[in-house]
């Protein structure tokens, strides 16, 4: 993640630090049923404070606003089901990245060939 924090602090020259609040968050549910009430299913997790220009921060609610406008222009009608899909299918292959060596050295090969490749296209 440190790659992808960084290129966000140098494209949108934001200051990202730890934030004082704490957010909780609801488990997973399991398939299996167990004994827990099921208001103790949550973990609690940091927040961070991001400094950013207001430009900055207004191409990015713009940006939420296109990629919102393009799954409408598709005809996706259940949007924030289509967008949990990709959340999920990320969350699902960082997941066996951060589990698996060989596929998180695989990963860092095809970025940094991707990276190469990409200067052709400017």
């Amino acid at each position: 993640m440190s790659d992808e924090l960084e290129n966000f602090k140098s494209k949108y020259r934001a200051h990202v630090q730890p934030g004082h609040r704490r957010y909780a968050v609801p488990k997973r549910l399991s398939v299996t049923m167990t004994d827990e009430p099921w208001d103790l299913n949550f973990e609690y997790e940091n927040s961070v404070q991001i400094e950013m220009s207001k430009r900055n921060f207004e191409t990015l609610i713009g940006m939420e606003a296109y990629f919102k406008s393009m799954l409408e222009d598709r005809d996706f009608h259940n949007y924030r089901g289509f967008a949990n899909q990709l959340v999920e299918q990320h969350e699902r292959e960082l997941r066996i990245r951060n589990e698996n060596t060989a596929a998180k050295l695989a990963y860092e090969k095809y970025l940094t060939i991707l990276r190469m490749v990409d200067s052709y296209y400017d």
